[in-house]
C-alpha cells in the first residue's frame, strides 16, 4: 500500500484522522476502498522517526470488513511475509472502537518488521 498514492486519491487525510500513537499513525479511510477483494476501513503506518528505545516494527496494518473468501489475501500475506488475523468486536485498534464499525467480521492485514520475523 503506498500512503502518498491513498492520500493523493482521496482515500486518506493528509494526517492521521483517528490517533497518533506509539508510533503509529491511524487513519479512518474517507472513502470506500478494495484490497485483495476486501473492505479497508482502517490503515496503520508504523513509522520510526528518531529512536526512542524499543519496540518500533516499521510498515503499516490494514483493517478490512471482510466481503469475500480470505484465500487473496492470505495468499497476499503469505507472499509478502505479512500476518493476518481475526479482530475482535469489543477490541480497540489503537484507540479505534472496532464495535463503532458496520457489523461483521474484521481482519487485521499486518506487514510490519515483526510479522517478517514470525513468518520465517
Amino acid at each position: 500500500l503506498k500512503f502518498q498514492i491513498l492520500k493523493q486519491k482521496g482515500f486518506l487525510a493528509n494526517k492521521p484522522n483517528i490517533s497518533r500513537a506509539d508510533y503509529n499513525d491511524i487513519y479512518k479511510l474517507k472513502k470506500p476502498y478494495e484490497f485483495m477483494g476486501q473492505n479497508v476501513v482502517l490503515i496503520s503506518d508504523e513509522y520510526m522517526s528518531e529512536y526512542v528505545g524499543c519496540c518500533v516494527s516499521e510498515g503499516w496494518g490494514a483493517v478490512f470488513k471482510q466481503t469475500s473468501n480470505l484465500k487473496l489475501i492470505e495468499k497476499f500475506a503469505k507472499t509478502n511475509q505479512c500476518s493476518v488475523g481475526p479482530i475482535e468486536s469489543t477490541s480497540d485498534y489503537y484507540g479505534f472502537k472496532i464495535r463503532s464499525l458496520p457489523k461483521g467480521n474484521y481482519y487485521e492485514l499486518s506487514c510490519r518488521e515483526r510479522d517478517l520475523a514470525q513468518s520465517q
